[in-house]
């Protein structure tokens, strides 16, 4: 984030889409919001006088509901707020497991992405980052070394051996899921296994250390205490965030790492999604040009596992658990 001045002398801050969570943050301290953003590059008025100009795809097609609802918790409260995440998270769920199962070198991640599109539709569930924030896809699918939000094209041909990650999320009947999974497809040539192993195993161990009560910030040191265990790293500016009613909602920027200033706690009832990030050798992730793919700034490769839960006084509920993903 840097500011920068401006003839009218306000001032005006850019953000890249490298720090989606630091944008949101900014957009929520900023109160009695005068010109919600419609589409990239709109400003947001304040009754301060301050600008803020935000340059992230992500927040395309922010309504004011929409925003309102990023700021609150989604909490369980009554059984029909339960059957619907459970109907939403088994849509996506359901999805890449299907997905990761006819996935096949000489396959282009077009042909992927359409086949998850489909069995969306059989759900009648609407994808995410299309309906939402106008992603050129129905569902992100990054190959290599893109690490996340990688565009479904009909030029990248998947191979033998490749690290694959495919994230899906959905809206329906008004409840929204999300879910993820990093696999080698088919055998492992180039060993990237066992960095989708520890993104397995650090999930795991994430989920069931989660409780109403436990700070956020002790979680993400867990996260990235067990990644260094395993000779990987975290990346510092992915994070996983609170859903239910919108895609993205409080608490937001669940990090790999411990953020000492953060005091949050997770709340009993409350819908999170919560997901690694363990990199071989970048800590942070960039855009490329075509203003989705995020690569690391150091190279190398990432996995990512992301399961939507609801937190309890006990083991979460897991409600995308039939993605089968820690298989």
């Amino acid at each position: 984030m840097r500011p920068k001045p401006t003839a009218c002398g306000s001032t005006v801050f850019q953000f890249g889409f490298q720090s989606p969570y630091r944008s949101r943050q900014m957009l929520e301290d900023c109160q009695d919001i005068k010109l919600v953003v419609i589409k990239k590059g709109t400003f947001v008025f304040c009754k301060t006088k301050e600008l803020y100009l935000v340059f992230a795809n992500w927040y395309q097609y922010i309504t004011v509901q929409h925003f309102n609802k990023q700021r609150e918790y989604m909490s369980i409260t009554k059984e029909s707020d339960l059957s619907g995440m459970q109907k939403a998270s088994e849509a996506v769920a359901y999805t890449l497991k299907k997905m990761i199962q006819h996935a096949q070198p000489g396959m282009t991640t077009k042909e992927l992405d359409e086949f998850g599109a489909k069995i969306l539709a059989e759900f009648g569930a609407k994808s995410a980052p299309h309906s939402t924030y106008g992603f050129p896809g129905w569902t992100c699918i990054s190959v290599n070394n893109e690490f996340c939000h990688g565009v479904p094209s009909a030029k990248r041909i998947l191979k033998e051996g490749d690290l694959i990650n495919v994230d899906v999320s959905a809206e329906l009947d008004g409840f929204w899921a999300d879910n993820g999974g990093s696999f080698v497809l088919g055998q492992d040539i180039n060993q990237h296994q066992k960095l989708v192993n520890a993104s397995k195993e650090i999930l795991i161990k994430t989920i069931n250390s989660i409780r109403g009560g436990v700070r956020i910030a002790d979680i993400g040191h867990l996260m990235e205490s067990e990644a260094k265990k395993r000779g990987f790293k975290v990346i510092r500016n992915l994070a996983g965030h609170g859903i239910g009613r919108a895609l993205h909602e409080q608490p937001n920027e669940l990090l790999n790492y411990k953020n000492k200033s953060d005091q949050r706690r997770f709340k009993k009832n409350s819908v999170v999604a919560i997901e690694t990030f363990i990199s071989t050798t970048s800590s942070f992730a960039t855009e490329l040009n075509d203003g989705w793919t995020m690569v690391g700034n150091k190279g190398g490769f990432m996995a990512q596992h992301e399961h939507t839960i609801v937190v309890t006084d006990k083991a979460p509920l897991i409600l995308t658990e039939m993605n089968e993903i820690f298989r």
